[in-house]
């Protein structure tokens, strides 16, 4: 049985304005205050974390380009060492140029005076 109570009509009202409760924004508050510590410490964490990751492969690339450069300067030295040595200097002298050991008539030999005055500095232009 059907009565006028039991028919249910739809209410629209277009103009109906809700009021902010003022309660849940001071709870919202309570909850970024609670929440924004928390979320600082996890970014600070990161962020170090991150800081000291970046400085471990900067110091892993610097202590890989010290250890080319040293091998680079063992390369080097071990060349100057080859270039340098007195057979490779004595045929570059005598093929490229043109250079001879000397004669007897180009010596000079010094008698124990003069070689302890050339020792000395002190022989003059006009002796030599």
């Amino acid at each position: 049985m059907k009565t006028g109570y039991s028919v249910s009509k739809e209410i629209a009202n277009p103009f109906l304005v809700r009021q902010r409760d003022p309660g849940r924004l001071r709870g919202l508050w309570r909850l970024v205050a609670i929440v924004l510590p928390f979320a600082a410490a996890v970014f600070a964490y990161t962020w170090v974390h991150e800081q000291g990751l970046e400085a471990g492969y900067r110091i892993e690339a610097l202590e890989q380009r010290l250890e080319d450069l040293l091998q680079e300067e063992r390369l080097l030295e071990l060349e100057a060492t080859r270039l340098t040595r007195p057979e490779r200097l004595s045929a570059l002298a005598l093929e490229q140029l043109g250079m001879a050991p000397p004669t007897l008539d180009q010596m000079i030999f010094l008698n124990s005076e003069s070689a302890s005055l050339v020792r000395a500095g002190t022989v003059s232009e006009a002796a030599q």
